[in-house]
């Protein structure tokens, strides 16, 4: 999926210090008041893909909770509430707009978040607010579709919620969560990590929630698919790639992706004459890990991004995305149908096959 965003709005602010929030950010434990859309009944569902496709093992790796809410409908506002959200109010924020962060996500337009509805922050209510490119955070004592994030903690970092005919879209999902009271509402979630704000960002661009313990940007994983008429559906690069300099870079956007046979579990070895036909998929310092997408550190300290344990490469071959030309001794078409590094590698030959290429290792 792509997402557009507009650069200008996103200057740089003033980073706000949160010391003295330190022991209220989650670490243990205006402009409208009301939802566009009525907050969905106990007999609504968030509408999560089932498809056994490699989109949902990218999206994650486990179910993520669907159940319906409990809470009584807010009045509506707006007719454009009416319309249906498949993917949230998000975008992805490359290291060219803000070099000091690098890939991360940021909401788009007009979103819905709780605000606390009294002093005591025992309770919150849904508010349509403005925050067109502010950052996104998740929280490490969060699990897979599950927020542990209440009370002070839900003040201090505001979650961002679904409206009511909103539906999911991998690799998103809506998770149900508690906003106090005995009342619930539907949370957006990236690779099953439910997506907050941070109180103390004030302006697009401000990422001072990642100074706090727990508390990460919400980093995108770097990889979609790609449909074959044959051979069904591989992973490709997606958005702005982090180069071997650790730079952003979108020239291999949509290219095609591949494992190594000599590889092994969550290794590369594929060294500094082998990359140079296969360059590897690298990952950014920060990357968050999800599902069957893990981060291995090469021979040279620079991360780079495995599928199952087996680190992903680009192939020099390949000159424009959807060519698939890499298929050669020795190299696999990433697809759902990837082994995990451990059964591959022991199926593997004990040598290296030459090709005419002289690409096969």
């Amino acid at each position: 999926m792509q997402f557009s965003l507009n650069k200008n709005n996103l200057s740089l602010a003033l980073v706000i210090s949160c010391a003295s929030l330190l022991s209220a950010c989650g670490g243990d434990n205006d402009k409208k008041d009301s939802d566009k859309s009525p907050i969905p009944s106990s007999s609504s569902k968030a509408a999560l893909s089932s498809s056994s496709s490699l989109s949902s093992s990218i999206a994650s790796s486990a179910a993520v909770s669907s159940t319906a809410v409990t809470s009584s409908a807010v009045s509506s506002s707006s007719a454009a509430s009416s319309l249906a959200r498949f993917t949230p109010p998000v975008a992805w924020v490359d290291t060219a707009i803000n070099s000091a962060d690098g890939n991360y996500l940021v909401a788009k337009g007009e979103i819905l978040l709780a605000l606390p509805e009294d002093a005591s922050n025992t309770s919150f209510k849904p508010q349509w607010i403005g925050r067109d490119g502010f950052a996104l955070y998740t929280f490490a004592k969060d699990t897979n579709g599950v927020s542990n994030c209440a009370g002070n903690c839900l003040a201090n970092w505001p979650p961002l919620l679904a409206g009511a005919k909103d539906a999911a879209s991998l690799p998103y999902s809506i998770i149900e969560r508690s906003l106090g009271n005995g009342v619930t509402a539907r949370q957006w979630a990236y690779q099953g990590l439910p997506l907050y704000f941070f109180k103390t960002d004030t302006a697009a661009g401000q990422t001072t929630g990642k100074a706090i313990a727990n508390w990460q940007l919400a980093r995108p994983i770097p990889v979609g698919t790609q449909q074959h008429a044959t051979k069904g559906e591989y992973l490709i690069g997606k958005g702005f790639l982090v180069n071997s300099q650790g730079t952003a870079d979108q020239s291999k956007a949509g290219f095609t992706l591949y494992t190594f046979a000599k590889d092994t579990a969550n290794q590369s070895n594929c060294g500094a004459t082998c990359i140079a036909n296969w360059p590897p998929l690298y990952a950014a310092a920060e990357a968050q890990t999800a599902g069957d997408f893990s981060v291995v550190t090469r021979s040279d300290n620079t991360k780079q991004w495995a599928f199952k344990g087996q680190p992903l490469y680009f192939y020099a071959g390949d000159s424009a995305a959807g060519e698939i030309k890499g298929e050669i001794p020795n190299w696999t078409l990433a697809t759902a149908t990837t082994s995990s590094a451990a059964s591959s590698s022991a199926a593997s030959s004990s040598s290296y096959t030459s090709s005419s290429s002289g690409y096969s290792y």
